[in-house]
């Protein structure tokens, strides 16, 4: 029963909205991992630390791209930005229009703190435009994309670190083979007593046990299974803590009345 109301009424994660954006880029730099976050959580649950290292660096550049967008977009000018289809896009990574002019023009964008990670592109593409983090932006007197490395880096690690711990949480499935055989071990108990009192015989006894186990073994599945719908799982959570409550009721109010045996 414990188990049944922590998971039913658990709440589940609320992401901000700049939480969303940065699954979105998280989602974006890996998309065979799909759209839905359980999943993304349980992907990332599985990985060490050079993995998720690797999955942090990969969100932000992409983030950073996402998030430099949105900012040029927004500020008024004639200049458009937008992203590529694929985020292999080789050697840039936004493209630019000039609603005024008609000019189009690409860039690359770094998220880093490393000079040697740009000057590798800038030895590539003596002649391409990019716009790097303000860290860098300062340091190699270059065009900054008004956004601060340090912060996308604790922005995508904090949303990383979310997703891993919902997808560490457990389900209720996690619980079923042990509640099974809790539930089933008090029908067998209480058969036994049966039959040891001689209420039942041995055949009767094997009969029940099969048939009473079986049905215990149905029932929790199907209560598992409504316990992990959404909507459903808060209905059915809340009659289950209501059965037990009036169920220790009775068995209180039957034990105060029982005649005590006597010595």
């Amino acid at each position: 029963m414990a188990v049944a109301a922590k998971l039913a009424f658990e709440a589940s994660p609320n992401f901000s909205e700049s939480e969303l954006a940065t699954i979105a880029a998280i989602q974006r730099a890996h998309p065979f991992v799909g759209t839905d976050t359980e999943a993304l959580g349980q992907w990332l649950a599985g990985m060490d630390e050079g993995q998720i290292a690797g999955v942090v660096s990969n969100a932000k550049g992409v983030l950073h791209e996402m998030e430099f967008v949105r900012l040029e977009n927004e500020d008024g000018d004639s200049v458009h930005a937008a992203l590529f289809a694929a985020t292999n896009q080789p050697g840039f990574d936004i493209q630019f229009m000039d609603a005024a002019t008609g000019e189009a023009w690409q860039a690359q964008l770094k998220a880093s703190d490393s000079a040697a990670y740009v000057q590798a592109w800038l030895d590539e593409y003596p002649d391409g435009e990019i716009l790097v983090t303000e860290e860098l932006a300062a340091r190699l007197d270059l065009p900054g994309s008004g956004l601060h490395n340090a912060e996308l880096t604790a922005r995508t690690s904090d949303v990383v670190d979310r997703l891993q711990e919902a997808g560490d949480d457990d389900t209720l499935w996690d619980y079923f083979p042990g509640l099974a055989t809790a539930s089933i071990g008090l029908v067998a108990w209480e058969l036994n007593r049966r039959y040891q009192r001689g209420d039942i015989d041995f055949a009767r006894f094997r009969w029940l046990l099969l048939k009473t186990t079986g049905l215990k073994a149905a029932k929790l599945a199907l209560l598992t299974t409504a316990l992990m719908i959404p909507g459903l799982n808060v209905a059915t959570g809340a009659a289950l803590v209501a059965s037990m409550i009036f169920s220790g009721a009775d068995l209180i109010r039957r034990s105060a009345t029982r005649p005590a045996r006597s010595a």
